[in-house]
């Protein structure tokens, strides 16, 4: 889990559909996590993150599955995207000086849990034909490379009764890996080899681990 605070240099916001921006004064928790990161070694997860805010109650409603983003800045003052979600469920909290409105929400793979009409691709079929497919239908993008990664001498039989996100769980089994949601928001197909990589600290200069608000930051 990565809890994100303004402290060390760095500093956090969310923006919420594109528009509406709300900093830390606005913000009294913001949490994210990755399954991918937090399930031990395995494959053939298709990793759904999930973010939790606490904030103070906006002046406008965010409606149920609004795009919210949340966002860091270090030095170099550029924000960067810590990626993309939808929210789920609101609650308001009433209380003084003002109210406080909790969220939680998911990223994208959730979008792929649907039925995918497959029409015009003659199985078996190429994994990145069908993966293409199913990101098409669930209204997400893919994140460059990811097809090329997947094993072209490998033929996807015609899926019966499954979906989209099982499907790519069979496929990235097949392949010895996973399928997550980057922090741009894209689908990702990730090696078994790359998440354990993935898996090391971010070190600074003299090799210690870089820790934001108490938690050590992930690659």
């Amino acid at each position: 889990m990565d809890e994100f605070a303004g402290n060390d240099g760095y500093s956090f916001r969310i923006v919420v559909e594109d528009e509406y921006e709300f900093y830390e004064k606005d913000l009294f928790s913001l949490k994210t996590r990755n399954q991918l990161m937090e399930e031990g070694t395995i494959i053939g997860n298709t990793a759904c993150g999930e973010i939790d805010i606490e904030m103070n109650e906006p002046d406008i409603v965010f409606p149920k599955m609004a795009k919210i983003i949340p966002e860091i800045k270090g030095e170099d003052g550029v924000w960067k995207k810590k990626g993309v979600y939808y929210i789920d469920t609101r609650k308001l909290v009433i209380g003084e000086p003002k109210n406080k409105l909790i969220i939680y929400g998911f990223d994208g793979m959730l979008k792929t849990s649907i039925e995918i009409d497959f029409t015009g691709i003659e199985f078996p079929a190429d994994a990145a034909a069908v993966v293409t497919r199913i990101a098409n239908v669930s209204g997400v993008f893919i994140e460059d490379g990811t097809l090329t990664k997947l094993d072209k001498s490998l033929k996807i039989p015609k899926p019966e009764y499954m979906t989209g996100r099982e499907i790519l769980s069979a496929i990235g089994s097949m392949n010895g890996g996973n399928f997550c949601m980057n922090d741009e928001g894209k689908l990702r197909f990730i090696a078994l080899t790359d998440v354990l990589e993935q898996k090391a600290y971010i070190l600074s200069e003299n090799r210690s681990p870089i820790v934001i608000g108490g938690v050590r930051l992930l690659v």
